[in-house]
């Protein structure tokens, strides 16, 4: 889907992510995914591989939105070209 082609009211993060009304659905479904997986674990009695308590839970939300905001801000450091290994 071309930018121009995006319908108004539509969100558009960066240049080939466009969430639509499919965005729900797909959240719908990784929260479903995440419900059984953690009975899962509960059942056959092994530790959840997350953090077990809210606060590291948002430390997680944290990291991926200001991944996110550095992308939307367009600024990197290429580390491995500062450090000359590639």
């Amino acid at each position: 889907m071309a930018y121009s082609d995006v319908p108004p009211g539509v969100m558009r993060f960066n240049s080939d992510t466009v969430f639509c009304g499919n965005m729900v659905s797909q959240l719908a479904l990784a929260l479903l995914a995440g419900v059984f997986a953690g009975a899962l674990f509960s059942f056959i009695q092994i530790p959840i591989p997350a953090p077990p308590n809210l606060a590291g839970i948002l430390g997680i939300v944290g990291i991926f939105l200001g991944y996110r905001l550095v992308q939307w801000a367009g600024v990197h450091v290429d580390i491995l070209q500062h450090l000359s290994v590639f």
